[in-house]
């Protein structure tokens, strides 16, 4: 299905009626399940988010298995702190099936060697960059949550210019998200140049 303003629209609603359905907790009671859950997991990593808000999304799915009825998911995105450049989230979901769940995103475990340049790496300028395996993070760097294509996306400055980071992308497909992409900027040369290390979107 393409998402379009008009869509998204309809889906929110729709999936707002499901969670709100006969017998289901009113939304007011599942915000504040989830907030409390959310500063129980997270007390010293997000020390500065005691009186944040959440951004919440109301998204439906359904399962992979052939038949599955629609479902209804929520999903929040909590500022967790934020550094001179870099603002980090957590997300957590809620289900009437499952509760409330926080939400780790799939990763590469890299790892990066310089091949042209001094020691030092803000004197390197080129990098090999290895994949290692996959690795799981409860956290996002400058994240944002679209609804029109059910995408998170974040981005880590590992210096004020940005030009060497790290970006991940994920889809909400089945009730999760899935990773798609990954790239890595490693060289500290002044140019937004990342290397794409992982690669799902063809």
């Amino acid at each position: 299905m393409r998402y379009t303003p008009a869509s998204v629209s309809l889906a929110t609603a729709l999936a707002a009626a499901l969670i709100l359905s006969a017998g289901a907790a009113s939304a007011d009671e599942i915000d504040d399940r989830v907030r409390a859950q959310f500063l129980q997991t997270t007390p010293e990593l997000c020390f500065d988010a005691q009186a944040a808000e959440p951004d919440i999304y109301n998204l439906t799915y359904r399962d992979a298995y052939d038949g599955a009825p629609e479902q209804a998911l929520r999903l929040y995105r909590f500022f967790c702190f934020s550094g001179a450049y870099n603002v980090v989230h957590v997300y957590f979901t809620y289900t009437d099936f499952v509760g409330v769940q926080q939400v780790f995103f799939a990763v590469p475990d890299f790892e990066t060697r310089c091949t042209a340049g001094g020691p030092d790496p803000l004197d390197c300028k080129a990098t090999t960059i290895t994949t290692l395996g996959m690795t799981t993070v409860g956290e996002l760097v400058n994240s944002a949550f679209d609804p029109a294509t059910r995408t998170v996306e974040s981005r880590s400055c590992w210096r004020g210019l940005c030009d060497a980071s790290d970006h991940g992308v994920w889809v909400f497909a089945g009730g999760r998200f899935v990773l798609k992409s990954y790239e890595v900027d490693a060289t500290y040369d002044g140019a937004v140049d990342p290397e794409r290390i992982v690669d799902f979107t063809r």
